[in-house]
């Protein structure tokens, strides 16, 4: 590619303006003219497949009904996964009313409380501690042994003084307690030694979790009774979006609690239900996953689409009108040159052509409708992905066409590799052939494939291959391979010396040459280089043995390739001009193996 090129990430963010011809701006128009103008209480079910553009519709859906008087809240159920689901709903639910200040905060915070369990617990715990005059009591009680000492000196040795101070001593404690109770107003004596404290310690844990189903019909209705009951012209339209994206337990959770509150609930007769509408955008093969329970025939999910939703869109599919030119739009804004933009309509060709190809297993053709637009960019991004580790080398035919093949139709490395080898017309289709129609085609799917040059990816996607051809004396493959781009270069680039080592494979090898006639066919530039190295390869074998037909066979063949090639120190041996032929009706096996020892020794 001459042209400059540069890519530029295409985002998958749903869009809000209608992209085909009015078909999703019909749909929104469609539902916001139900959900303003009837009464509610009902599910409406918008059914389209994977990046099919329901998220569009819905954006769409939301300007529409921008209004004061109509709130659209959406609930994005993959994004909460893992979340218990009724309550990351509720929480969801309340903080858009209060954001939209359908609800005062401190309403808010009462339901939010409610919602989320919250309990305040207070423990209490008692611990002994030393009381405030416990020090004074316990000095005093340290005193009575020594007034007994005192006492029994004095009284044995006549000593008034020493009786009176044994005597203070020994009821100090007495003493003690009683001039506090007299003049200290707090002193407990109960508590002289000790005193029990308490510590308080406030925790906040949450009861359960996710609340039940008939919590959950209770506190919802209790929401809507706050947010609507207010103004009798308002109303809210739930949108719940990715159920069938989330692991059964989870989807079941919120289907059957929102089941049991629209079809089988006491606030039916509230004024507010008729105000409030449920959109549930799914996939139907996705959703209908849901209910299968091991039945084949999807009577359940079947019985159970009809019961959930009272109404039923569906986003219409794309015209290939349509879808072309989406995709030739996208191209321009991914891939952005001075003269890229002729090459979009090719890659368009190119994707739909491959898209056409899709077979199923009983080997008839599938219904193809037109590509969904997420599927559309991320085959675009993906072609940006080669095309930024490529940049000019490739044109964006080729890459669109190993796009296809490496993440659509082989899907994994081995087999785009097996596949670029397995037939010789790898387009596979004959409207490809216009669009694909280069003798590098080959080369360059290998170049991507092996992200390097194209002479390095012809050497790793055909070495392997004509190397067993060669060794094994397969003569079919080894034609096969004959007309592939790069062939010759790589049966140039063989090391033939490797096979010095198993001389059965370097005589196979010749065989194999000779047989098939290749070297006739060849280009001159290459010929001499690869009998050169063939005949190279040979003089260095030490021993052929032991003999059989083919490395007999393999031994004339290389004599035929190079028959003057100084293999015996310049003396060609005795049988060099003799034919295969001429030998295997002339010389007996006795003479050939004396020919062949002569040669070897």
């Amino acid at each position: 590619m001459t042209d400059k090129l540069t890519v530029k990430l295409l985002s998958d963010t749903p869009v809000s303006r209608d992209q085909f011809n009015g078909t999703h701006e019909d749909v929104a128009q469609a539902i916001s003219d139900l959900v303003t103008n009837e009464d509610g209480g009902k599910t409406i079910g918008l059914e389209g497949g994977w990046g099919s553009g329901k998220s569009t519709i819905i954006r769409i859906l939301q300007e529409r009904l921008e209004n004061s008087k109509i709130q659209t809240v959406v609930f994005d159920a993959w994004a909460h996964e893992g979340d218990p689901l009724r309550r990351s709903f509720l929480e969801n639910l309340l903080i858009h009313l209060r954001t939209q200040k359908w609800i005062e905060q401190k309403e808010y915070a009462r339901l939010y409380e409610k919602l989320t369990h919250r309990v305040r617990s207070s423990v209490v715990n008692s611990v002994p501690k030393l009381g405030r005059w416990s020090g004074l009591i316990a000095v005093s009680f340290l005193l009575v042994p020594i007034g007994v000492s005192l006492f029994n000196y004095g009284f044995n040795n006549s000593s008034l003084v020493a009786v009176i101070l044994g005597l203070l001593f020994t009821v100090s404690p007495v003493v003690a307690v009683i001039i506090l109770s007299l003049f200290t107003q707090e002193f407990d004596w109960t508590k002289v030694l000790s005193r029990k404290e308490d510590i308080t310690t406030n925790s906040e844990t949450i009861e359960e979790p996710n609340p039940t189903s008939i919590e959950f019909s209770k506190l919802f209705a209790e929401v809507m009774n706050t947010c609507l009951i207010a103004d009798e012209s308002r109303r809210i339209v739930l949108i719940l979006d990715n159920l069938d994206r989330v692991i059964l337990s989870d989807a079941l959770s919120i289907f059957s609690s929102m089941q049991t509150f629209l079809h089988n609930s006491p606030y039916r007769t509230e004024p507010w239900f008729s105000r409030l509408w449920i959109i549930i955008p799914h996939d139907r093969t996705a959703l209908e996953k849901l209910w299968q329970n091991g039945e084949k025939d999807g009577s359940v999910a079947d019985s159970f689409l009809e019961k959930t939703f009272q109404i039923r869109f569906t986003v219409p599919p794309i015209l290939v009108s349509d879808w072309r030119e989406y995709m030739v739009s996208e191209l321009s804004k991914a891939f952005q040159g001075d003269q890229i933009k002729t090459q979009f309509y090719e890659v368009y060709r190119i994707y739909a052509i491959c898209r056409s190809n899709t077979r199923t297993n009983t080997n008839e053709k599938k219904v193809i409708y037109a590509p969904t637009p997420r599927e559309i960019k991320l085959f675009i991004n993906q072609m940006q992905a080669i095309s930024r580790q490529t940049i000019n080398v490739y044109s964006l035919s080729h890459i669109a066409y190993f796009t296809y093949l490496r993440f659509y139709n082989c899907k994994s490395p081995e087999r785009v590799h097996a596949f670029l080898l397995e037939d010789e017309d790898i387009t596979k289709d004959q409207r490809l052939i216009s669009l694909l129609d280069d003798t590098e085609l080959r080369s360059n799917l290998a170049g991507m494939l092996f992200n390097t040059d194209v002479k390095r990816a012809r050497q790793i996607l055909l070495m392997g291959p004509i190397q067993e051809a060669l060794t094994t004396n397969q003569q079919e493959t080894l034609v096969s391979y004959r007309d592939y781009d790069g062939f010759w270069e790589v049966l140039a680039e063989v090391d033939f010396t490797d096979m010095v080592v198993e001389p059965v494979s370097l005589a196979q090898t010749a065989n194999a040459i000779v047989e098939t006639r290749l070297l006739e066919q060849r280009p001159t530039k290459y010929a001499k280089e690869i009998i050169t190295k063939i005949a190279y390869a040979a003089s260095q074998v030490e021993n052929w043995k032991p003999l059989s037909g083919d490395v007999a066979n393999g031994i004339v063949s290389i004599l035929e390739l190079s028959p003057n090639y100084p293999y015996l120190n310049g003396k060609p041996p005795r049988y060099v001009v003799q034919s295969k032929a001429e030998i295997s009706s002339k010389v007996s096996s006795t003479e050939w193996r004396i020919s062949h020892e002569e040669i070897t020794l």
